[in-house]
Parts: C-alpha cells; structure tokens; sequence
C-alpha cells in the first residue's frame, strides 16, 4: 500500500488533486472518498471527474443518492450514501450493479456501506483544519500490478 499527502488551502487546490488522480484512474477502478460535511469530497470527485476526461457538471448526490457522468465507455458513478440507513439499505440502490461493470466507482461516505468488499484501488480521505485548509490523504492499494503506483 503506498500514501500519498496533499495540502489544499483552497477549492481549486483541492480540484487539482482530484484532477491529479482522476487522470490516473482507469475503467473498473473503485475510489473510497472519505471526510467530515463540507470538508470537501464532492469538490475533490469534481476534479477527478475532470481528470479521468469527462467535461460535465459535479453536485452531489446526497439526495439522488447516485449519479452517473459520462456514456458508453467512459464513465464515473458518483455515490453518497450518507442519508442511508445502513449496508443493509446499499441493496436497494443498486451499487452492486456498477461494481460489475468498466465505470470507475467513486463512493463518498464509505464508511455508511459497512466494510467494503470491492475491490477498492483508492481510499481518499480528506480533512480540513482550523483555518479551512484540506488536507488530502490517497492510499493505493494493488494498483503495481497496473503499473500504476505512482497514483
């Protein structure tokens, strides 16, 4: 497993980073984006979106609970989980569904799912200090085998 460290003291900081990793990623790749409300998740997935080549609104999918950017063979699934009640309730939303397929998965609110099987690739976490500065933590696991450690 390899950590890498990025400090954020502004949105568009934080977007680099995303974009930063989003370029890295490929098809089928699964990323676990964790951090407190607001500490910035869905600005981070806006650049990682950006980064893996899709041009298209970010928001957040607190309420929709998914949302999917891109077609056919390019694209990213969005997922917070935040408002269910549990992993007993991530059947009916159908993660499992995207899990098989090439789109790159990226779950905020992990942590709401209980533990995860996937085979996950990222886990992001993110926090931010007394004076709103992010600090990014990128964990990468099994991604050598890819050529892929420099994430």
């Amino acid at each position: 497993m390899t950590t890498s460290r990025v400090r954020c003291p502004a949105a568009e900081d934080t977007i680099a980073a995303g974009f930063a990793l989003g370029k890295k990623l490929r098809p089928s790749d699964v990323v676990l984006v964790s951090g407190s409300l607001g500490s910035g998740k869905t600005t981070f997935v806006r650049g990682l979106v950006r980064g893996y080549g899709l041009d298209c609104p970010v928001t957040s999918p607190s309420f929709a609970l998914i949302h999917v950017y891109g077609t056919g063979e390019r694209q990213v699934v969005h997922v917070d989980p935040y408002r269910l009640g549990g992993a007993a309730d991530v059947e009916g939303i159908g993660l499992s569904d995207y899990l098989d397929t090439d789109a790159v998965v990226v779950i905020e609110w992990p942590e709401r799912l209980g533990p995860m099987g996937s085979p996950w690739r990222v886990s992001v976490t993110i926090a931010a200090d007394d004076r709103d500065v992010r600090h990014i933590q990128i964990r990468r696991r099994g991604m050598a085998a890819r050529s892929r450690s420099d994430l």
